[in-house]
């Protein structure tokens, strides 16, 4: 799979400081400590110099417990859509937690990560590696990552102009929105067989391996798909055992410590103003049905659209399906942008300062004619 997605793209891993300040305890001592975030940018390298069809920027977020590496595939079926746009530019990042950041910020993070930080950082790294001219900029998040495209879209409503999340976890137990629950229950059960799926360490490549096509969350996950998970998180040691990129204890706390984080986000959803995908699976029941009812019901412009047959992890067991629903949308998208409204006073060319002054002047008069007052009026 790597050769082909080389093939397509011109690919580079950056590395930028994540946002600061960030929220309680997430890293061990907030005088001293920061963080940093590794992300890949692929710039397509053929099929679309001179094209006349509109060009899109991407950026995938990642689940809990996952990798950039898990996106690399669809990246790879992107690059071959015929379709009514074009890939300019794919983003895909690790969270602090996760992955080559968690490496970097070894002895550095602290027990909590609030989902928003993250957020936050995607914000911070689309701003830095995107085209604002002419270029779409879509967003597309799973599970925790499809929530932290929901907060980007709220905190940065001007940076993306469609989302798309899939499976998108705000809401795992109802109890999370009440007023003074702080951390999510774990009953004693559930807790050892998600924790059991968490592993950290192995005796060698050959038991990592194993564990993640039989034990893991990913025994259903696509082979080519898991293969370059797994290749990707691994980092084996001089005496052949192998211990992954993320720590258990960062991965089962992406899980616990995420109450406050729902709580804002239910209550930011309302201000969301971009349309909005939501890519369910017909057979998931990794969150309760207020989860999917809130996404659905709170967002001003938001679409449902049931996956048949999908689980929680449809974008990794289903790819080339996920792959032709983001086609898709993106393709309604771009055929039927948003027109501008009578409120939007924006030149459509470059203009010399006479003509901008003008162009100030009249927005004004209309503004004034708009609500009511005399041209005159001195404000």
């Amino acid at each position: 799979m790597e050769a082909r997605v080389n093939e397509k793209y011109e690919r580079e891993v950056k590395t930028t400081a994540a946002v600061w300040p960030r929220s309680r305890n997430a890293v061990l001592n907030p005088d001293v400590d920061r963080l940093c975030v590794v992300y890949e940018v692929f710039t397509r390298c053929t099929g679309n110099g001179g094209s006349k069809k509109k060009k899109v920027n991407l950026v995938f977020c990642h689940g809990s417990g996952m990798n950039r590496a898990i996106w690399e595939y669809h990246a790879d079926r992107i690059a071959d859509l015929n379709s009514n746009w074009v890939v300019d530019k794919i983003v895909v990042i690790d969270q602090v937690n996760h992955g080559d950041s968690a490496l970097l910020n070894k002895g550095r993070l602290g027990l909590e990560f609030d989902w928003f930080d993250g957020a936050r950082d995607i914000c911070k790294v689309a701003e830095e590696e995107f085209n604002f001219m002419n270029n779409y900029n879509v967003i597309v998040g799973h599970s925790m990552g499809g929530f932290q495209t929901l907060a980007a879209v709220a905190h940065n409503p001007n940076l993306f102009q469609l989302a798309i999340v899939i499976e998108p976890v705000i809401i795992k137990d109802p109890s999370q929105l009440e007023p003074k629950t702080e951390y999510l229950f774990f009953p004693p059960n559930f807790y050892r067989a998600l924790t059991a799926k968490m592993t950290d360490n192995f005796g060698s490549m050959q038991e990592f391996e194993e564990f993640m096509e039989k034990k893991s969350f990913y025994v259903k996950v696509h082979p080519e798909i898991r293969k370059r998970l797994t290749e990707f998180e691994a980092i084996q040691r001089p005496d052949g055992s192998v211990v992954t990129k993320m720590k258990k204890v960062h991965n089962f706390m992406c899980y616990a410590t995420d109450n406050t984080s729902a709580k804002r986000m239910v209550q930011l959803m309302p201000f969301i103003g971009i349309p909005v995908v939501s890519l369910v699976g017909a057979s998931s029941r990794w969150t309760p049905p207020v989860n999917n009812e809130y996404v659905r019901t709170r967002i001003p412009n938001c679409k449902e659209v049931s996956v048949a047959n999908g689980d929680h992890l449809m974008n990794l067991e289903m790819p080339d399906t996920i792959v032709d629903y983001i086609s898709k949308h993106i393709s309604q998208y771009v055929a039927n942008p948003p027109q501008r409204s009578e409120g939007d006073y924006m030149l459509d060319h470059n203009g010399s300062l006479a003509e901008r002054n003008q162009f100030l002047d009249n927005s004004y008069k209309h503004f004034l004619n708009k609500i009511r007052l005399p041209q005159k009026s001195k404000l």
